[in-house]
Order: C-alpha cells, then sequence, then structure tokens
C-alpha cells in the first residue's frame, strides 16, 4: 500500500502482519487502513467547517508562540483560547446535538495539520478529542451520553485523558462509601490539564464479590480534591500542560460510573480505544511523510497491538 505522497505504509511490511493467526490479521489490515485515511486529504467531509482550513489559518499564530512555550514551561493557553472560538472542541460531537460533525478523517486533518504549527496544541487537542470520539461510539452502542455530548458542544469542555495510567490494570483506589466512592489516585500524562473541565479516569475497587473491579468514570477538574501537578517540563512539548493530575479522597457518584470491569482483562470498550489512532495524528504533522524509518508505529508496537489482540480474543472466549 502506497500513501498519497509515495511513501510505502509502514504497516505494508509483509512479515508484520503474521501468517495463521486470522483475528490478528484483520485487526492490523483495519489499523493500516485507518492510518492510511488519516494521512490522506480528508474527503469525507460530512462536517459544515473546512476544519483543515481553520488549522492552517491558525497556524502561523499558533507557530509564532511555540518557542516561547517551550522557553518558559508555558501552557498553550492562548492557542486553546483560538480553538474554543472556531469550537474545535467539539468538532467530533455530532450535529444534532450541537456540536461540528465531523467525521474521522476531517479531526485527523484538523490534528495533523495544527502539528505542523505547534506539535504541542495537536497533542493536547488529540487526547482532548479521542475522548469526545470514544463518547461518541458509546452513544452508538446505545449508552446514554447525549448529555455530555451536548454539554460539550455548548459549553466547549475540555476533557482531559488519564490513559497513560489506566490501561487493562488501571491504578489508584476506590473505597466503597455511602452514594459512590472515595477516590485517592496520581494519574500521570494529564496532556491539557491546565486547561481541562472534566478529566475522564479510572480507579481499582476490591469488590468483595466480584475481586478487583477497575471503575470508569468523569470528575469535575475543580471537584474537591483534585489538582494539577506543575511537573511537565518535556523538552520541546513543554506547552502540552501533560502535567500529573492527583485526586485525594475525591467523592465519585454512584451514578457517576459509566463502566466496571474485572481488572487486567479485556473488555470490548478498548477495540475503540485501541482504533482511535487519533493520537497519532500530531505526530504524523510533526514528521511531513510519514516515513517507516521515524514513524512510531513500528515493528515493535505491531508485536504488542498483536499481544493484547490475542489477549482480548482470549478474554472474549474465556468471558463471552
Amino acid at each position: 500500500m502506497v500513501s498519497p505522497e509515495g511513501v510505502p505504509s509502514p504497516l505494508a511490511v509483509p512479515e508484520i502482519m503474521g501468517s495463521s493467526d486470522i483475528a490478528v490479521s484483520a485487526f492490523l489490515l483495519t489499523l493500516r487502513r485507518m492510518l492510511d485515511e488519516m494521512i490522506a486529504p480528508a474527503t469525507d467531509q460530512t462536517s459544515a467547517r473546512n476544519w483543515r482550513a481553520i488549522a492552517r489559518e491558525l497556524g502561523p499564530r499558533f507557530a509564532a508562540r511555540t518557542g516561547a512555550h517551550d522557553a518558559n514551561d508555558a501552557f498553550v493557553a492562548q492557542n486553546y483560547v483560538e480553538l474554543e472560538a472556531y469550537g474545535a472542541f467539539s468538532a467530533g460531537v455530532p450535529r444534532d446535538l450541537g456540536g461540528g460533525g465531523a467525521s474521522y478523517a476531517e479531526l485527523c486533518a484538523l490534528i495533523r495539520e495544527l502539528a505542523h504549527s505547534c506539535g504541542a496544541t495537536a497533542l493536547a487537542l488529540a487526547m482532548h478529542t479521542h475522548q469526545v470520539a470514544a463518547t461518541v461510539w458509546r452513544r452508538l452502542q446505545g449508552h446514554p451520553v447525549d448529555g455530555l455530548l451536548r454539554q460539550i458542544a455548548s459549553e466547549q469542555l475540555v476533557l482531559v485523558s488519564t490513559g497513560a495510567s489506566d490501561w487493562l490494570n488501571s491504578s489508584g483506589h476506590a473505597e466503597r462509601v455511602d452514594g459512590g466512592y472515595r477516590v485517592s489516585a496520581r494519574k500521570i500524562f494529564g496532556s491539557g490539564s491546565p486547561a481541562g473541565d472534566l478529566v475522564i479516569t479510572t480507579a481499582v475497587y476490591e469488590d468483595p464479590v466480584d475481586g478487583p473491579t477497575v471503575l470508569h468514570f468523569p470528575v469535575p477538574m475543580n471537584a474537591a480534591g483534585v489538582t494539577v501537578a506543575d511537573n511537565w517540563r518535556a523538552m520541546g512539548m513543554r506547552g502540552s500542560g501533560s502535567n500529573d493530575v492527583v485526586f485525594e479522597d475525591v467523592f465519585v457518584p454512584q451514578n457517576a460510573v459509566t463502566l466496571r470491569r474485572p481488572r487486567g482483562k479485556w473488555h470490548p470498550f478498548y477495540s475503540a480505544r485501541r482504533s482511535g489512532c487519533l493520537v497519532h495524528g500530531w505526530r504524523d504533522g510533526q514528521c511531513p511523510g510519514f516515513r517507516p524509518d521515524c514513524c512510531p508505529i513500528n515493528d515493535r508496537s505491531m508485536r504488542e497491538l498483536r499481544l493484547y489482540t490475542r489477549r482480548g480474543d482470549r478474554e472474549r472466549r474465556l468471558h463471552p
């Protein structure tokens, strides 16, 4: 497979695909197609706005501020103000709920284009956008998330993801109390946290019947006990504000828990999360041409994807 620029796709290498594992091969083929779509022009336009053109309009101003953000350990706050003015934080929310209704391809194009000007802004927006996309996916599965999506659209809420702390095992501790849980945790890589309104996170509850159980839930960033640590100093990406988010005895109402799952075991929700390659758009934008020798989706990544997919298939067979 060849990209629009004529560069061979890094996922087209036959030996990566394996041989007899049909399920894994099908998964990787889907991922390859998604990545090819990501680097292609956004022809699948479902939004009334041209998000790539908006990113190109904002780009020179963002680029002019990039050096200062890195030199001063400063979050890209003004960039977020300008993105909010264009409704970028609800670009992926369906139009019938007041959002921009952007397609997957359009969202990838927006993030990729921003990365040409300011990688920190693109990274932080990608982490927000993939949470919006996951919420839209849950809507398609019949979950009652319309209220949250409408609020994102009407208030331009900024979502903070703690996925770097929360894979299958999760982190943190949840204690059962009247009406809900008390949560204590320290979550790393909370990109966009200085401007965040809602953090989407998890914690582990030691259920007396079911054993270690991971709870998924949102928490307002201004809730009592939630603090953002000023500890992000990654050279070249200091503007992303990917600080630790600390929870100290934070109350989470029972009705705020959106998902319960066994700790360390695959859940279908992660099939959507692993396919959410929006988070790679900023890398593509910083690395024009998406060449195999500098692409983060490399042989090692493919081996890890195959491992996780096999685990998921095994878990689904054992626990249908």
